[in-house]
Parts: structure tokens; C-alpha cells; sequence
């Protein structure tokens, strides 16, 4: 049985992190109504715990599926609940989890680095979380509804997917300048480098990833449907040779047109780009960069 215990900084959800049945821990109630207390004290300046007090009402979902706690956990619960189980101190299994990623998100940033952002160790957006309990693992699950602020740290541009390799030996590498906002206080521009010479070409994007073969060539769609094109341009540089490229300055874009994919920008949006150009002695006369993956920011 735990009691339920408040603190400076919300109230703390009945049988926080539910770290074990009395048979396996012999940890007092006292100790579980201690966890914010203990987690507010190793990370004073982190708001991560007063986004979800202030959207969920407790304090449960930093670490549980659960708004009132229970025997389910997400990734940054579980490691805790592994190093308590471990014979850890609070203090010590709280801090022993920082260099992990217990979220998986995208961008890889580890526990230590959401909470320093006020982002949530054991949330990412979308289908992509998995919960934990004692008899096995769910997968493919949303995050705990209610949660205020970011999910994951916004701005980071993560690469992923594979280029096909064109008919000059080119391999078409996507990237990002800056990063998109809600507020378009910060300038955003994606650059696809290394592209064969001369051709047309344009960068579209979507919401999320889907890696599927490219006709029968090398290349790779990574980007899920549906999608939004951005014009067609030409990569410059010499026909034949791999010094041609394609960029489009996002923030123009979305002011030209106003009602394209993901408009109006909201923060924690997750957006992914992919490069298209011409190579028509290529199976499917095509081919496509890698792809890349972002968070928008306030």
C-alpha cells in the first residue's frame, strides 16, 4: 500500500514509479513519496516534472503510462526501477540514469540533456513509445496525454535512411540550417549536397518516416505520406559529376504558401525532408538523398 504525499513542486501520484512489490523491495512508502522531492533536488532549474504536474495533475507520468502510477512505466521509469532493484539508492538510481536514451527518440539525446531542455526523458512524440511492465514490453504506443511543453529537445537535426548511389557514382547527402520555430524567430534552410550535376531536383517532406525500395534501384523513399513538394530547381554544377545541389529556405516557403503540409507550424511538430532529382539512365530515372528528421521549435 504507498500514501500519497505532496511536494513544493506538485503532487506526487500514489505508489510513484511503483518500483516493486514489497516481496522483491523493501522500500517503505516513504520512499516512493520521496521520488519528486529526491528528482527536484537533483534537477532544481528542470521544468521536465512541472510539465506534467501542470498538464496531468500529478506527477506519475514522468515515469509511468499511468497519471496514478502503477505497475507500467516508460523507458526512463523502467531504468530507474532497474537501478533501485539493483540495491541503488533513490539519489543514485536517478542519476545512474542520465546517460541513457530511455526514450529512443530520433535526435538520440540522452536523459541528462531532455531534462536540461525541460523535455521529457521518457516521452517521444507519435506512436513510438513502448511500455514496460514486469510480464513483458508494449510497443508502438502514443506518449501520456496532457503533458505540457516538448516531448524531445527541439531544433536537432537528426539524418537517417540511405542515398542511392546515381549513375556518376554520386550519393546525394541531405542537411539542415538552422531550425524551423513556430514563432519563424529562427531562420531554417534544408541543403542537399552532393548531387549529380545539371539536373532538376526539389526537396519535399512529411511527418514522420516510412523506408520503402525505389523502384529497383538504390535509392530509398524515407519519408511517410503524404508529403509536400517544394519547387522544382536545378543542381547546377556539371552534368556527369557529383557538385550539384538543392536548397529551399523553409521559412519562405511556408509564408508563400500559407496552407502546405504542417501549416501553420506548431511547436513539437516533427518534420521529415528528403531530396528528389533527375538521373535518367537510373532504373527508375530518378533518385533520392538520404533523409532527414526535425523538431519545431516555440
Amino acid at each position: 500500500m504507498f500514501i500519497r504525499f505532496t511536494h513544493l513542486r506538485g503532487l506526487v501520484c500514489s505508489g510513484l514509479l511503483a518500483l516493486a512489490t514489497a516481496a522483491t523491495l523493501s522500500l517503505t512508502a516513504a520512499a516512493h513519496g520521496s521520488f519528486l522531492t529526491t528528482w527536484s533536488s537533483a534537477y532544481p532549474t528542470s521544468t521536465s516534472d512541472n510539465n506534467v504536474i501542470n498538464g496531468t495533475g500529478q506527477s506519475c507520468a514522468l515515469c509511468h503510462f499511468s497519471a496514478t502510477g502503477g505497475a507500467n512505466w516508460n523507458g526512463y521509469g523502467w531504468k530507474m526501477r532497474a537501478n533501485i532493484q539493483a540495491g541503488q539508492s533513490l539519489t543514485n538510481a536517478i542519476l545512474n540514469s542520465t546517460s541513457f536514451n530511455s526514450d529512443s527518440d530520433p535526435t538520440g539525446t540522452s536523459n541528462l540533456l531532455e531534462i536540461q531542455s525541460n523535455t521529457q526523458p521518457g516521452w517521444t512524440p507519435g506512436p513510438n513509445n513502448v511500455r514496460y511492465t514486469t510480464s513483458g514490453t508494449v510497443t508502438g504506443l502514443s506518449p501520456a496525454v496532457g503533458i505540457q511543453g516538448l516531448l524531445d529537445p527541439c531544433g536537432v537535426a537528426v539524418t537517417y535512411c540511405t542515398a542511392g548511389t546515381t549513375t556518376s557514382g554520386c550519393n546525394a547527402s541531405i542537411a539542415a540550417v538552422g531550425s524551423p520555430s513556430a514563432s519563424g524567430a529562427t531562420t531554417f534552410s534544408v541543403l542537399i549536397s552532393n548531387v549529380e550535376g545539371a539536373k532538376q531536383g526539389l526537396i519535399f517532406y512529411g511527418q514522420g518516416r516510412s523506408v520503402s525500395p525505389w523502384g529497383t534501384g538504390s535509392s530509398f523513399l524515407c519519408v511517410k505520406s503524404p508529403t509536400q513538394r517544394t519547387p522544382v530547381t536545378n543542381s547546377g554544377g556539371t552534368a556527369g559529376q557529383c557538385n550539384g545541389s538543392l536548397s529551399v529556405d523553409m521559412n519562405a516557403f511556408w509564408a508563400a504558401n500559407p496552407t502546405a503540409l504542417a501549416t501553420p507550424l506548431a511547436a513539437g511538430t516533427v518534420l521529415d525532408f528528403q531530396g528528389w532529382f533527375r538521373d535518367p539512365p537510373s532504373p527508375k530515372s530518378t533518385h533520392l538523398s538520404n533523409a532527414l528528421e526535425i523538431v519545431v521549435c516555440p
